[in-house]
């Protein structure tokens, strides 16, 4: 038969059990405010005091921008002009080319072109910029023969270790055709796209599609 435990005994095992619960419960208690103390003295580094609507801007100094490993043509009305972008960049850096208006970047002679810069809601890449450019029409140039026009571009391009980009509007289709022809034939590298609606978009992403090309038509 089963023996009768004692009541004293009985309580004595049960004070035990419940002492043994509190210990456990003061070790986790315990163990919680450690680690809530240490988080709390740890300093935040993510935590800056700065309004988030104010730009930050890191300008680049002209001098030490990487160059780029392209030149750019516009071929529009049966005429040629190398493209100057190196003047856009330096009037963005001096923060130039606000909303809309005109901007000097073809050769003497050529009309301007007229650029859009809309603001672009806030993203994380603070230096990003989308500007929209109209490809003007020459107008009353005075033509050049197609070997005038093959040594301005050697002479603006391939002497000085670069390959021509060409923009070839609907009117300058013709004679980009003779271009073409003469620089195959000659075995030079190149790239062209043609602009059916006379705009392109100056963008962050523009030099550097332009300097794999030419370092993939040098391989």
């Amino acid at each position: 038969m089963p023996r009768n435990r004692d009541p004293l005994e009985t309580g004595a095992q049960g004070f035990a059990d419940i002492v043994t619960n509190l210990l456990a419960i003061l070790v986790i208690v315990t163990l919680i405010a450690l680690v809530l103390a240490a988080s709390q003295s740890r300093p935040v580094a993510y935590a800056v005091d700065r309004p988030a609507d104010t730009p930050q801007v890191f300008p680049l100094p002209p001098q030490t921008r990487l160059p780029g490993f392209t030149e750019h043509f516009l071929v529009s009305g049966g005429r040629l002009s190398a493209i100057r972008f190196d003047r856009l960049a330096d009037a963005m850096a001096a923060r130039a080319l606000e909303g809309s208006g005109q901007i000097a970047l073809l050769d003497a002679g050529w009309p301007e072109m007229r650029y859009e810069n809309p603001p672009l809601p806030p993203r994380r890449d603070i230096g990003e910029y989308r500007i929209r450019l109209t490809l003007p029409e020459p107008g009353d140039l005075p033509e050049r023969s197609i070997d005038e026009l093959i040594a301005a571009i050697e002479a603006q391009s391939y002497a000085r270790g670069l390959f021509p980009n060409f923009l070839v509007t609907p009117s300058g289709f013709a004679l980009f055709t003779d271009i073409e022809r003469r620089l195959v034939a000659a075995r030079r590298c190149f790239r062209w796209v043609l602009t059916p609606e006379n705009r392109i978009t100056y963008h962050r992403k523009f030099y550097f599609f332009a300097d794999f090309a030419a370092r993939r038509c040098a391989s």
